[in-house]
């Protein structure tokens, strides 16, 4: 590994005293592409050799209850060398390792990844027949039960149409744990996916050849949003309404540089308000999400720019952000400010009616 921790631009988790890190591309002269794992100077695990285009989106992690439980996702996309026009360019997959995984024996994957299994994501509308196989970006919201925690997976398609799926991380897990795998050889016990650090030689032969889970992860329904926008990145923030009830929502960047605020529903998803960080038209490059703040962080290739989520000024002394359906923002009875349990909401429909009838609005 000569000590290559890879780019600026790669996923990376540090979580514990272990780092992990990705390096992706076509072919890399210096290093291995794939995911790396660094506890110490000489205590590391690295991918097996694989002459196939990748890059990798996403890393998360649960440690579990005990340190040999601990699992690592990685979401990536793969190049398909199916050599066949009707198939897709891309493959989006996650994989699934052990974090305590320090590799095989001296003679079979020494040092290389001994638990990593793979699996096949699906985005689309199947009665449409309608895919979308490029990944492009991941967010997570994390849940207390992590079986609960959901991932927001942004992919476009061959016609650059974006979509937006929703993966539940009990779904992804149990197939992990329970599917068969593509490969018609049983596994050799213990059972693939299992954190051990006894491995025979026959089962190290089964791990070497990289299994792939037969059952494809599907999102919890159908894509959530469908768009001739051509988004590029994404976060999640959860917001929670005076009413106690919890809304999702996606911050989505443009090809041009603006960021669209989108508001889930179970009727669909709301375009809330479209930002122009940037005073010209420009590509973004990266955008961070602080939860705890409620600030935004875009950066184009010469500008870091910070958005305020709950900066509810923007809609007036009027009672605009109602409308708006803006679940950051509530009505006061004189201006829109941040939210509280006293404010004026409805997220679900936007009655401006609610105003004058609490407040009088304006």
């Amino acid at each position: 590994m000569q000590g290559n921790t890879g780019d600026v631009n790669e996923t990376a988790l540090y979580t514990g005293d272990t780092l992990y890190f990705t390096i992706s591309g076509q072919n890399n002269a210096a290093a291995t592409l794939g995911l790396y794992r660094q506890k110490a100077k000489y205590d590391y695990t690295w991918p097996q050799t694989r002459e196939i285009a990748q890059r990798y989106i996403k890393l998360i992690a649960n440690e579990g209850s005990a340190a040999e439980d601990g699992k690592l996702y990685s979401f990536y996309t793969e190049k398909n060398l199916s050599e066949d026009p009707e198939t897709p360019l891309w493959i989006p997959r996650v994989s699934q390792y052990c974090m305590s995984d320090t590799g095989g024996r001296k003679n079979q994957l020494q040092y290389r990844w001994t638990s990593m299994l793979t699996a096949r994501l699906f985005c689309g509308d199947k009665k449409r027949r309608v895919t979308f196989t490029e990944l492009l970006d991941v967010a997570v919201l994390e849940a207390e039960n992590w079986d609960n925690t959901m991932i927001y997976a942004l992919f476009k398609n061959h016609y650059n149409i974006s979509a937006v799926c929703v993966y539940k991380m009990s779904t992804i897990t149990r197939i992990f744990k329970s599917s068969i795998f593509r490969s018609p050889v049983e596994a050799p016990p213990p059972a693939a996916g299992e954190c051990v650090t006894d491995k025979s030689s026959v089962f190290l032969k089964f791990m070497e050849k990289r299994p792939e889970m037969a059952e494809w992860i599907e999102p919890e329904r159908g894509p959530l949003l469908i768009s001739q926008s051509q988004y590029t990145h994404l976060q999640v923030d959860r917001v929670t309404s005076r009413n106690n009830v919890q809304h999702s929502v996606l911050l989505l960047t443009l090809g041009n540089g603006r960021i669209h605020k989108v508001v889930e529903r179970d009727d669909g998803p709301f375009i809330i308000a479209e930002y122009q960080p940037f005073e010209s038209e420009t590509r973004i490059h990266s955008m961070l999400l602080d939860r705890s703040t409620k600030k935004l962080y875009v950066s184009s290739s010469s500008e870091l720019v910070q958005i305020d989520l709950q900066d509810c000024s923007v809609y007036g002394k009027q009672c605009d952000c109602v409308l708006a359906r803006d679940p950051y923002c509530g009505w006061s009875g004189t201006e829109c400010s941040p939210a509280t349990e006293y404010s004026v909401q409805d997220v679900t429909n936007g009655d401006y009616a609610v105003c004058e009838a609490v407040c009088g609005g304006n």
